[in-house]
């Protein structure tokens, strides 16, 4: 079961002297604690090449800048983060799907020279 703490109100710093709308001093992130041990598909290295590999067969990554993006970006340790029991080839798929879903908003909307 995940639980999420609440910080106590006592904790939260008076942020009257910032302007309107300056509440950045009391954001406070809740920590989560998950009942189960990290894990990770046994074959990650291999997803991640191969989703590397699916990025240039299709033309996702034009040039070596969005090559260093995508390589940062690691869709395939994502992959194998979120299904760590799954088939190899599932985990595949999701990475490959995941891919262009992001690469394509990035290559639009955050463009990079070339």
């Amino acid at each position: 079961m995940t639980r999420i703490e609440q910080v106590p109100s006592d904790t939260v710093k008076d942020d009257s002297a910032q302007p309107a709308g300056s509440h950045a001093s009391r954001l406070r992130i809740p920590r989560f604690i998950f009942p189960w041990p990290p894990a990770i598909h046994p074959d990650v290295d291999s997803v991640e090449l191969g989703a590397r590999a699916f990025a240039e067969r299709f033309g996702l990554v034009p040039n070596d800048t969005y090559r260093a993006r995508l390589a940062r970006a690691q869709y395939g340790r994502f992959a194998a983060r979120c299904y760590p029991k799954a088939d190899r080839e599932l985990v595949q798929i999701l990475a490959d799907y995941v891919l262009p879903s992001v690469s394509m908003r990035r290559i639009r909307c955050s463009p990079v020279a070339a």
